[in-house]
Parts: structure tokens; C-alpha cells; sequence
């Protein structure tokens, strides 16, 4: 086998020979890099769904069906967007709920669409 200098390699199997990058030579790769994706969506200046008007569903009523701090979310049972054919429970993140917020709570609440077009809780008011 013939010497190897520090940019070369051999495998088994394969020819020894010089170290290719993944990219090839670097040759028409931008100034800062392989491009990378954007910021996830809801953050770097993008509209989150809870801040866009034209996702909002409108005010409800609903009880709250389970609540768990600790995790820091629970769910709403809403008859009225059951009825409007949202079959599933309303989500409700720890941010946009009442520091007293518990099962069994009866509540105001505005939903909108989140980004997995499932209804979520915001403005909740325990009543």
C-alpha cells in the first residue's frame, strides 16, 4: 500500500485517494454557508395563530375537562364548536390559562385554529 498524506484515506474495498468533501469543492457554495431552513413557524416575526384575527372562531362556553399544571396543559369540552364540527376537546396551553384553572371550571373562552387546524383556547375566563 503507498504511503497516504493528511488529506488522503483508504477504506476497504476502495482505492486510496484524496478526501472529497460532501459538497464537492466548496466551489458556488454562498459566503455563509450550505443555506439552512428559516425559523420554525410561530416565531422570528412570523403571525402566531393566536395573534391572527382571521383564525379566530369567535367566544364560547365550555367546561374544563382536564387540567394538569404540572405539564402544563389541559383540554375544554365546548357542545356549541362540537356542534360546529370540531369533534375534538378544545386545547389549552398553560399560558392562556387562569391561574386558577382546574377540571370541573366553567369558562369563556375565545378559540382559534392552531396550526394543526384543531380548535385551541385563548382569553380564559373562569365564570
Amino acid at each position: 500500500m503507498a504511503p497516504m498524506g493528511p488529506m488522503a484515506f483508504a477504506a476497504p474495498g476502495l482505492a486510496a485517494g484524496p478526501f472529497v468533501p460532501p459538497y464537492g469543492d466548496f466551489q458556488g457554495v454562498p459566503p455563509g454557508g450550505i443555506p439552512q431552513p428559516g425559523p420554525p413557524s410561530g416565531t422570528g416575526g412570523a403571525k402566531r395563530k393566536w395573534d391572527d384575527p382571521s383564525a379566530e372562531l369567535g367566544r364560547y362556553r365550555g367546561v374544563v375537562k382536564s387540567f394538569n399544571g404540572t405539564k402544563g396543559f389541559g383540554f375544554i369540552i365546548c357542545e356549541e364548536l362540537q356542534q360546529q364540527g370540531f369533534p375534538q376537546d378544545v386545547f389549552l396551553g398553560q399560558a392562556q390559562a387562569p391561574p386558577t384553572c382546574q377540571a370541573g371550571a366553567n369558562v369563556n373562552f375565545t378559540a382559534f385554529l392552531n396550526e394543526r387546524s384543531q380548535p385551541q383556547a385563548k382569553n380564559v375566563e373562569i365564570i
